[in-house]
Formats: C-alpha cells, structure tokens, sequence
C-alpha cells in the first residue's frame, strides 16, 4: 500500500470524468535484420501508460526485468503527477477515472494498490494504442542501422577470428606499417595497416585511409599534451578486440588466451569530420573484409619473415572473392599486401626526436637511484655511491614475452613437489592470494642461455622498476637486478598508462602481502600453442627474490 499522505496528495488531483489510460509491460528483445539481439540494455522491459482518450503516451520508464510488479505503479505515479508532454499538448498531473490492463495479475494488483482514489481497474484482453505504439517501436528498432550489412556479417567475423587467431601482435609493433592496395575497386583505395597489441594494452587493427593521416597522427601523438584530442582526428578503420575487464590487467602476457566466444569486438571508421562512427556501409564493408582477408593471408606466408628483428621488405598478391549479395560484379578481386620499413623508420624518428640532453640526463638519475639501491642491499660488487652503472639489454633474449603477473599459491606449491623441484620455497608469508611474478617466455635454447646467464651472476638479486622523466616524456623501466651487481632491463613502459597503474598497483599490494617477496617465472613454448599463457608443462622455474623499490633520494 501507498503511504496515507501520498493518498491525500494524489485526491488533491482533479479527475479527468471521460478519460480512459491503457498501461502495459513488454520486453524490448527485439531482432535486428542481422539475427542478433539489439536491446537497448540486456533484459530490459519497457512500462507504457497511455490517455486512450486524447491518444497520448504520459508516461513510460524501462527498468531491468527482474523487477516486481511495484515498477508499474510507480510508472503510473509518474502520469498521474508528471505527465510527459507532447507536441500535440501539454499534459496536466490528474487522476485517470479509469485504467485498462491485459494482464489478471496486474488488474488485481492494482485494485488493491488504487482502492482509496476511486480508479476503476478493468481487464481488457487487447490493447489497440499499446499494441500500435509497440509495433511501431519495434519496427523502428528493427531498422536499426547494424555494424555490417547482414550479406557481410559472416565473412568478416570469420576473417576477424582467423585475424585474432594469428595474433599479429606477437611479431609486430604499433611502428611497423604495412600498405594494402585494392586496385579492382573504382576508387582504388590505399590503406596503411598498424597492429596494436604488443604492449599488451590493447588489440586491434587500424587501417589508415591516408599516409598523411597516419603520419599526422602519430607526429601529433608525440607533441600533444592531449592524446584523447588527437584520436579523434585519425582518418582510419578500426577493428579492436575487447577483452573482460577482469582478465585484462592480470594476465601472463599478450595475447590472453581465451576462446573466441569471449572476445567481444568492435568494428567502425573515425574522421575529423565524423567522429567515431560503430557501423561500415556497404563500400566501407567490402574495403574492410577484402583488407582483413589480405592481411591473413600475408600474415600466414611470411610468418617466419616478419619475426625477423630487421622490418623485412615483402609484397604479396592476393586474390579473394567477397561474399554472395554484394554489389561488386567482379569477383575474384585483387588484394596487395606490401611492408613500408621506410615509413616505419619514418615514424620511429618522430618519437626519437626528443632533446637528448634532456634524455641522457633522465637516464643518469635513474642509474644513480638504481647505484644506491644495490649499495643499501649489500651487493657484493655493488657501485660506490654516486658512481654510475650501465644498464644492459642482453640478458632478456630478442623477441620473448615479458609480463607482469601472478601465480596462485597452489601453482607455487604444485611447482615446488615437481622432480626436482622448480623453485626454492623461499617465501614463509602467504598473505593473499597469489605470489606476484614477472613472467619471461622464450624458445627453450635461448632459455638456457638466459639461466646460464643469470647463474653465473651469481643469482637473481631482485626486481625493480624506477621512473624518469618530467611531463609527457616521463617514462618507467622494469629492472632485474643481478647478484654481481650488474642492472638488466626487462622492458619499459608508459607510467601514466591506465592499465599498466592498475596492473602496478596489484604487484604493489601483492609484494605488501608477502612481505616483499616476489618472483621470475622463466618458460619456454614460445612458438607453441601456449604462447603467451605458459602452463605448469612450460614453466622451467620459479626464482624467488626480493622487490627492491626503488625510492630513495639521491643528493
């Protein structure tokens, strides 16, 4: 029941004599011309009161369809008291004399809801506005415009899984361009092709409509104080693969591995003028298949090629035929797929053209706070204070996966009742959930190499990470700290990067719990099918150590 003095409020209503409304709920799962579900929000039902009379909606509300039968009469509560307008009048707070239901149980709720304001409830099997104004909204969303035209859905989405399948990523970088040619379409376009994932940020594809445009965006990249400005003028193509929230930022290294099922992808086109626009017309369906497909094929003939650390030249032809219903007569089409390393080094220089003093200045302090770090740990062969130490690239070999991540405690024990054992049970807190590592995964002779390595050092002293750098050019490396004294670095990254934060502030809590303590896990199978997510069958061994933070104050 309503409380008494909401009674005595809706009775200071005047009451419309004549006036019949018709209120109703109905689900908004309606189909798209494509087959798939376009609801506004997943499981959504819709209530709808309507003056029968003068043939007005005054008012409706969407709510999740999991709520009871109270959603109807608060919808009602509003058209008594805050009717929505129309063009055709402005409606006014009354009380309805009658309302008409099509559901039993409704009319029975409502009766005993409505009993003190004198509304009759009646029971009426149709609905003539109700059902007009439905049919209308669902015609309307049935003509919703979809992604792809329906004659292309197919053949991109299984191009696009064949794309995410070959994880391109693994071989390139944001940096290494590649052109594709369609020579057979009237406008012959040209697009230059840039993969995103190696930083394991995010994945995806751009397809740049213009070498300007790609030339523009990433000169202004570097110079703007405003990235999100600059994105939004690209003039490209974009394919992305969105992966859940909850396995983004915690995983062994990219590309997670998870079933197709659970990626969740998004294709579309941004322009200055445009914006970022979620759906391809039929011209811009045919580019961006004809170009997937291309880029598949390239990417499986000069797989080997392309994992080279020099950006080899390659150029290759193609000859693909798009999918029945499409309006090109001509069919197979011709797709060119060629590597550009003279605009890749282009491109490299625009993010190289820094001022150098300001760098080797930035790279001084870091090696100077690293200096001091290993004086406080004791190191045997550890630097005089303010003497400087190089910092070396050799020891993580060319090409294997280095990520940021954490193991269960029951790996970690699984780990250590192997024979023999692949760790040293060296961590005595267990506070949490998992013990953090930095996960290294490489073919399985240059894992021996780096063990051998890192053994005749001596051992593994510690982890670290330092940042440098003011403003924009601020930066953070990821350090493993030899016995001898020696620093090797393991990777860079962006420190202002969101999902690098979130991915740090784990480690941080997790080397809180363990009281300091953390780990190298070191696997082979990188060329596997356990790339990038190494099971207890690739993992040769867990090296404990201390995470050495960073944070002293050098003067």
């Amino acid at each position: 029941m309503l409380p008494r003095s909401t009674y005595r409020r809706l009775l200071k209503l005047p009451f419309q004599p004549s006036s019949v409304w018709e209120g109703d709920r109905l689900s908004l799962n309606f189909k798209d011309p494509g087959g798939t579900i376009e609801d506004l929000e997943e499981n959504r039902d819709c209530i709808l009161w309507v003056d029968g009379v003068n043939g007005v909606v005054r008012a409706m509300d969407m709510v999740p369809a999991t709520v009871g039968q109270e959603a109807i009469v608060r919808t009602l509560l509003q058209a008594i008291e805050q009717p929505l307008d129309t063009p055709k009048q402005i409606s006014r707070p009354a009380r309805p004399k009658k309302i008409v239901v099509r559901s039993r149980e409704f009319q029975f709720f409502l009766r005993g809801v409505l009993q003190d304001l004198d509304i009759t409830v009646e029971y009426q099997p149709e609905l003539p506005l109700i059902d007009e104004f439905f049919s209308g909204l669902e015609k309307m969303m049935g003509h919703r415009i979809p992604t792809v035209p329906p004659q292309y859905a197919d053949a991109i989405d299984d191009a696009v899984e064949r794309l995410w399948n070959l994880g391109p990523w693994q071989s390139l970088s944001d940096h290494h361009i590649l052109r594709i040619t369609l020579p057979d379409l009237e406008e012959q376009p040209k697009l230059y092709v840039s993969i995103l994932g190696q930083l394991g940020l995010e994945f995806g594809v751009l397809l740049y409509r213009s070498l300007d445009s790609l030339k523009l965006f990433r000169q202004e990249v570097v110079s703007s104080n405003h990235p999100e400005e600059v994105f939004f003028r690209q003039d490209c193509f974009y394919i992305m693969f969105n992966q859940p929230e909850d396995l983004e930022d915690d995983q062994f290294s990219p590309p997670v591995s998870l079933d197709w099922e659970d990626i969740d992808v998004s294709i579309g086109s941004i322009h200055p003028l445009e914006g970022m626009q979620h759906h391809l017309g039929e011209e811009e369906a045919q580019i961006v298949l004809l170009s997937i497909q291309g880029l598949v094929q390239f990417l499986q003939k000069h797989r080997k090629a392309l994992k080279k650390v020099q950006f080899p030249k390659l150029s290759s032809q193609f000859k693909i035929s798009l999918p029945e219903g499409s309006d090109r007569l001509r069919s197979p089409l011709t797709v060119e797929v060629c590597t550009e390393p003279e605009i890749t080094s282009e491109i490299l220089n625009f993010s190289n053209s820094e001022d150098e003093d300001d760098e080797d200045e930035d790279w001084d302090d870091f090696e100077s706070t690293l200096s001091a770090l290993l004086m406080k740990q004791g190191l045997p062969n550890a630097p005089n204070h303010g003497e400087l130490i190089p910092i070396r690239e050799g020891l993580v070999p060319k090409g294997a996966m280095v990520s940021m991540g954490s193991i269960p405690w029951e790996v970690y024990d699984l780990l250590g009742n192997t024979e023999p054992p692949r760790h040293q049970w060296k961590v005595q807190h267990r506070a949490g959930d998992t013990l953090p590592v930095l996960v290294i995964q490489t073919t399985r002779p240059k894992l021996k190499v780096l063990l051998d390595n890192i053994e005749a050092a001596g051992g593994l002293a510690g982890i670290t990470f330092s940042e440098g750098g003011e403003g924009r050019d601020k930066f953070e490396l990821g350090v493993l700290v030899l016995a001898d004294g020696t620093l090797h670095l393991f990777n860079h990254y962006d420190p202002e990067d969101f999902i690098h934060q979130r991915a740090r502030e784990k480690w941080e809590q997790r080397s809180t719990q363990t009281q300091g303590m953390c780990g190298l896990l070191l696997a082979h199978g990188l060329t596997g099918k356990n790339r990038g997510t190494p099971t207890l069958k690739e993992i040769a061994t867990l090296i404990e150590v201390p995470y050495l933070k960073p944070n002293l104050t050098i003067r």
